[in-house]
């Protein structure tokens, strides 16, 4: 079943919405203050959000995993297609919020 632009672009904007979306946002916001990304780069990396294929993702004990399907990987030397990746990120908030309460 083929979407027209109106539907897509609803699909498109619901992920940005999701928490996942939300998090993506906040974590290219700190890095451009941080000088490690400038603008551009975060309309790009947003860019591929849009397009990419979750296949599933999870959030537990301050850490989150997704599950990729066909993504592409991008380096200083090139771009490399995956059929499949998983990746485990920890949520530096929790562990901020940990450390400030073992003080």
């Amino acid at each position: 079943m083929e979407m027209d632009d109106k539907e897509l672009m609803t699909v498109m904007f619901h992920y940005r919405d999701s928490k996942i979306g939300t998090c993506l946002m906040e974590s290219l916001t700190e890095m451009m203050q941080s000088g490690i990304l400038v603008f551009a780069q975060s309309v790009d990396i947003f860019n591929q959000f849009d397009k990419g294929h979750l296949h599933s993702y999870n959030y537990c004990q301050s850490v989150w995993r997704f599950d990729l399907q066909d993504a592409v990987l991008t380096n200083e030397e090139g771009k490399q297609n995956v059929p499949r990746i998983s990746i485990l990120a920890l949520d530096s908030k929790a562990e901020a919020k940990a450390k400030a309460l073992q003080l």
